[in-house]
């Protein structure tokens, strides 16, 4: 009798987990879910959390239907179906999860508009990624950070409208995303890989203040083509030198320290730099 009552136990729980969609899992008699990547366990899903979440779906055959997406919403206000918030409230961000059921099962006329199915049992699959969770202290310091980066990129954008009108570049000055000025030719041939270069310069932010200036140290020393030596506006800049030759060039953030500032922290986040080079000699 004992193994009898073990048997049909086994078969009950067997027939909860089997899917006619192999490696998927049973929620509710029609949906199924699929969990596709495992995100940080660290930062768990909660009622109250402030979540980011996209949802790209499909009809039965896999053809893509639409994409939805909620930007930081209160989880617990979201109208997704109960076995959808359950297995959600299980995961964390970075989860991927993949669903498949009906139009019923996903309550997709509450939350798709203006997209709506005519038949509640169409079959759909989701494909629902956890892209972030916050909790609401955590939203209100995130956003404050967002609005001072916002202020930076603006003021970024301003310093390289003044930096061209100060010093009176013109747009055929703008060359491969730099604006570049030759203020005393050289001579030999440009620069080629592999080659060492010795160089001079001052770097300045647009509103005058001095970043670094080799005149007082040591030049610069460093190999043609080797990545991650010279900020990549700079290196632009220098293949176009020659020898004995001097520049002056006005780099934008996003080819010189970007929108994190240099870890010195002298430059600013989204701030373009103005260098005065002079490539003092090249050699093997």
């Amino acid at each position: 009798m004992r193994a009898l009552v073990l048997i049909l136990t086994i078969l009950f729980f067997v027939g909860c987990e089997s899917t006619d969609s192999p490696g998927y899992k049973r929620l509710d008699e029609s949906l199924h879910y699929k969990l596709a990547a495992v995100g940080d366990e660290s930062v768990p899903v909660c009622e109250k959390c402030f979540v980011t979440l996209e949802l790209q779906v499909f009809n039965a055959t896999e053809k893509p239907v639409a994409i939805k997406r909620f930007d930081r919403v209160e989880f617990g206000t979201l109208s997704l179906s109960e076995p959808i918030v359950s297995q959600l409230l299980k995961g964390s961000e970075g989860d991927s999860i993949l669903f498949k059921g009906t139009v019923a099962d996903f309550n997709t006329n509450d939350w798709m508009s203006p997209i709506s199915f005519d038949s509640s049992s169409q079959v759909l699959q989701i494909n629902l990624k956890v892209d972030e969770v916050l909790t609401a202290e955590e939203l209100v310091s995130k956003r404050a950070d967002e609005r001072m980066m916002k202020d930076l990129e603006m003021q970024g954008a301003r310093w390289m409208s003044l930096a061209v009108d100060s010093l009176k570049f013109l747009e055929e000055e703008s060359q491969n995303g730099i604006y570049y000025r030759e203020l005393e030719a050289g001579d030999g041939e440009f620069a080629k890989s592999g080659e060492f270069l010795t160089v001079h310069y001052i770097a300045k932010l647009p509103n005058g203040e001095l970043v670094d200036n080799t005149y007082i140290g040591n030049p610069l020393e460093f190999e043609v083509g080797r990545p991650d030596q010279v900020l990549k506006g700079f290196a632009i800049g220098i293949s176009k030198m020659k020898k004995g030759s001097k520049s002056l060039m006005l780099i934008p953030s996003n080819l010189a320290f970007g929108e994190k500032g240099s870890t010195e922290g002298i430059v600013p986040p989204y701030a373009p730099i103005i260098y005065e080079v002079e490539l003092v000699d090249v050699g093997e």
